[in-house]
């Protein structure tokens, strides 16, 4: 049987490269987000961690897609 999981090195990039493409630093989506430093943002870049969902929700709004656009998933037996 197939499983559909979150794959976190994917998902973290793709954070970072909508990031890059609306010009956001990682400072500034720290400060949107309303976190005291940027360790959760790098974390999530190298996928080292996943958002918080009430995180992902408030991703999704800052970049204008939906949670399921922002969530890469990778199929595993």
């Amino acid at each position: 049987m197939t499983h559909r999981m979150i794959d976190l090195a994917a998902t973290g990039k793709h954070i970072k490269e909508l990031c890059n493409a609306r010009g956001i630093r990682p400072d500034m989506l720290a400060k949107e987000m309303g976190f005291a430093s940027v360790t959760a943002i790098y974390k999530w870049f190298e996928g080292g961690s996943l958002p918080q969902v009430d995180n992902l929700f408030i991703l999704a709004d800052i970049f204008g897609i939906t949670v399921d656009e922002l969530i890469v998933r990778r199929n595993v037996k």
